[in-house]
């Protein structure tokens, strides 16, 4: 309602600047005098006859001007010409009021006797009276009681001038108003009284006041609190202990059940706790979620206070109606400290909530290492909860703890692991660390000479090479013809996974590399071909599979099923990072999967500029057929992508060749609706290649190979580095022999093998290898172009000198 009003007046004022002048002619000359106190100009104008009580849009008259402003002298002749003392303006405001608001005594006296209403309200519902509370006016309070004005009038709020005066702290004008028969026990909209408002305020001698004059002590307002609550609450001390002497109830629950007792346990305000304790408060005592005061003050980790409590005989293991204890609760939080002292006064760490969690779980889901610890510490059940989704490890996992998860697999874990007496159950807790990343069980178990390379066969996993955005890219039709839909009503159950196929499908960087640095076999294929690197890319786990890489894993493996290898999956998969790693290894561009697609197939139906390019600058055949004939410029026309379509013609896609159904790319499109600019593109390409001269032959001596070359790949992975080149005639090297391993002075050692080529002409090569051991950490790359004479080891990719005769020129897009 307050901001209604406000915008009224907001309204008015705008109006009065509409309107240009407050008033006209005279009555607002009258106006402005009386306000700038021109005593002689307003006599001269009230003897012309001027309305006195005339007003402006704001229903601003002359005798609200003068008071407001001060002007006693003006005051006094408006009033004996007639002026209505109580006029009011737009926010009904009088004279008497804006007079007591801005501290004009003598005016405010003077329009007192003239007879003002002393009882009249502003648009807030304000008196004269309360508006001097609200301003201290200790000297105006007197005079408007004494001239008979009502202390029991409420304003908008259902507040009195008591309520603010008691909320003030002025003891005079309280002792005026309840000389005036103010009435203490008056509630305001919330049901506060004015001994509330005296609590509130922090005023223990207003409280003793107020008490005398017959406040009730023990009322209690909208939300059940009492003087005491709030008291207890605030940590108002002192007044906690004059009301618990004045009779206040220690055992008045508000509207929640809470107790003061609890209110001061919430808060941690010890003192108030100690002091409701001698009173009697009952320490056991529960609100309507049969919280106990021990448990709120673990809730908000008040550790002093769980003491006090525990100390004066709380029960320890109390439960609320979630089922949940003051150890639950502190575990949630992460409360160490009260977690150590619960459970040394004898607290059931495993005691499970109503949703089947133990406080180990609480802690686990909030990521609290240091609170799990100590839980664990205080013998807490690792596997605690009603099934596995509610246990700790679950919690943490499903909360993105992974570190957290991780340690509680280990903690789980490690003691099997260290037990474990047969082959059998070693290997089937190796495996279930491997899945969730317990290192340290697996360092153990390793220890116990269990193999990394032994098969899992108890489990399987689905198989399926074409997703539903693989058969949407494709198109229903095609789809059919290809024979692909079926690959999607029959996933194939695949099983006989390695640890570190295990490991790379969960994803676990740590734990993979572990495996590798023992021994782990880096192309070992479960039952359905896939090799750890293929399955990486499937699952988009970069860092492992450029792990897999440095460490030689096989970019040519396909897989049995599908026919597709690491490379064609990441351009399905839309994965240029792996796939610039794996098109810098030179191999694998003309793979082709069961459908008869390759790599660049898969790139242009996926749109995927990027892969395509990539593929295209290190030598994928554009012209390549898959099992329906059709070529990757055939796939760029049925996709309506020219950009596409236009890299492919420039790296010598031939725009006639036909599909099996005897259809060009063009033909394929020709007519289409919205296809118009890639027909126009093909159809142009077709035209031109017609009129194509014929290639001139190149000579030996139009040729330099060693000018012409291309860098394409700097890998880094922790200490291992490979550099990846395809040699065009330039000097290269590569690592025939890695991961490096740590030689016996405890450097990184890796094995080079230099190639410095020598071209005669384009079919003469000569080969001059150069094996050499290099040490020191990240120190063999220079070495190594050193010893080949090749340049240093900038990662600034080094641009032609002279571009070779008849060469396109690097791809748009390209990795």
């Amino acid at each position: 309602m307050r901001a209604i009003y406000h915008n009224l007046g907001l309204s008015i004022i705008f109006l009065s600047l509409l309107v240009s002048c407050a008033s006209s002619g005279k009555e607002a000359k009258l106006i402005k005098a009386a306000g700038a106190g021109e005593a002689g100009r307003v006599g001269k104008l009230i003897a012309r006859g001027v309305d006195v009580n005339s007003s402006d849009v704001l229903g601003v008259t002359p005798l609200i001007a003068a008071s407001a402003g001060g002007h006693e002298d003006v005051v006094v002749k408006l009033l004996k010409g007639g002026a209505n003392v109580n006029a009011v303006n737009y926010l009904n405001k009088t004279a008497l009021m804006l007079a007591v608001e801005r501290g004009r005594g003598s005016i405010s006296e003077i329009l007192i006797k003239a007879g003002a209403g002393l009882n009249m309200r502003d648009h807030l519902w304000k008196t004269a009276l309360i508006k001097a509370t609200e301003g201290d006016g200790q000297k105006m309070v007197k005079k408007l009681i004494k001239a008979g004005a009502d202390p029991n009038i409420q304003d908008f709020s259902g507040k009195t001038a008591l309520m603010y005066a008691s909320l003030n702290g002025s003891r005079r004008i309280i002792d005026w108003l309840l000389g005036g028969g103010a009435d203490p026990n008056i509630h305001d909209q919330l049901a506060n009284t004015a001994l509330m408002s005296a609590v509130e305020g922090g005023h223990p001698e207003v409280v003793k006041v107020l008490a005398l004059a017959g406040a009730d002590i023990n009322a209690v307002n909208a939300i059940g609190q009492t003087a005491l609550s709030i008291s207890s609450d605030l940590g108002k001390l002192i007044i906690t202990k004059i009301l618990i002497r004045l009779g206040a109830k220690v055992e008045k629950p508000d509207s929640l059940g809470r107790t003061p007792l609890m209110m001061a346990s919430m808060n941690g305000r010890d003192d108030e706790v100690k002091r409701l304790l001698r009173a009697g408060a009952a320490i056991n005592g529960k609100d309507h979620l049969e919280k106990t005061s021990l448990i709120v003050a673990a809730e908000k980790g008040n550790e002093s206070t769980v003491k006090i409590l525990r100390k004066a005989g709380a029960r320890v293991n109390a439960v609320d109606y979630y089922g949940m204890t003051a150890m639950t609760y502190a575990a949630r939080g992460g409360h160490i400290g009260i977690i150590r002292f619960l459970a040394a006064e004898g607290a059931k760490v495993n005691v499970m909530d109503r949703n089947g969690v133990t406080a180990l779980g609480h802690a686990a889901s909030s990521g609290y290492i240091g609170a799990i610890n100590a839980l664990l510490r205080a013998g807490a059940d690792i596997t605690g909860g009603k099934s596995e989704d509610k246990q700790a490890w679950h919690l943490a996992r499903s909360e993105g703890y992974v570190k957290t998860y991780r340690m509680l697999k280990d903690v789980e874990l490690l003691p099997k692991a260290r037990k474990a007496a047969t082959l059998k159950e070693m290997r089937r807790i190796f495996l279930n660390a491997v899945q969730h990343g317990a290192v340290k069980t697996i360092s153990v178990l390793m220890q116990k000479e269990v193999s990394v390379n032994f098969r899992e066969s108890a489990s399987a996993r689905d198989y399926l090479y074409l997703s539903s955005a693989d058969l949407e890219a494709l198109g229903e039709e095609l789809a059919e013809k290809y024979g692909a839909v079926s690959n999607k009503k029959e996933p194939v159950q695949c099983s006989g996974l390695t640890a570190l196929g295990l490991a790379v499908y969960s994803g676990i960087d740590s734990v993979v590399e572990l495996l590798l640095k023992n021994g782990a076999e880096t192309d070992a294929e479960d039952s359905c071909g896939q090799t750890p690197l293929a399955i990486a890319v499937a699952e988009k786990h970069l860092n492992i599979a450029l792990m897999l890489l440095m460490h030689g894993a096989d970019v040519g493996a396909t897989n049995k099923l599908s026919g597709a290898s690491p490379l064609i999956i990441a351009a399905k998969a839309v994965f240029p990072k792996v796939a610039k790693a794996l098109v810098a290894m030179g191999e694998g561009y003309e793979i082709k999967d069961k459908f008869g697609f390759r790599a660049l197939h898969w790139a242009v139906i996926k749109k995927s500029a990027e892969i395509a390019g990539g593929l295209l600058q290190h030598g994928a055949k554009t012209d390549a057929k898959d099992n329906l004939g059709f070529t990757s410029l055939h796939w760029a026309a049925m996709n309506n992508d020219p950009s596409l379509a236009s890299t492919l013609l420039a790296n010598h896609a031939d725009p006639e060749i036909k599909s099996m159904d005897g259809r060009t790319p063009y033909e394929l499109i020709a007519g289409k609706e919205g296809f118009e600019k890639t027909a126009l593109l093909l159809k142009e390409a077709t035209k031109s290649k017609k009129q194509e001269p014929p290639t001139k032959k190149l000579s030996d001596e139009e040729i330099d190979p060693l000018k012409y070359f291309s860098r394409l790949q700097i890998l880094y992975y922790r200490k291992w580095m490979a550099e990846l080149f395809k040699g065009e005639g330039f000097c290269s090297y590569k690592t025939i022999k890695g991961p490096m391993h740590s030689g016996k002075s405890g450097a990184d050692v890796a094995t080079i093998e230099c190639i410095a080529k020598e071209y005669a002409g384009p079919e003469a090569e000569k080969k001059n290898p150069l094996k050499l051991l290099v040490t020191g950490k990240d120190k063999y790359n220079e070495k190594a172009l050193a010893a080949c004479g090749c340049d240093d080891t900038s990662q600034t990719p080094l641009a032609p000198s002279k571009q070779r005769p008849g060469e396109p020129a690097p791809v748009s897009g390209a990795l």
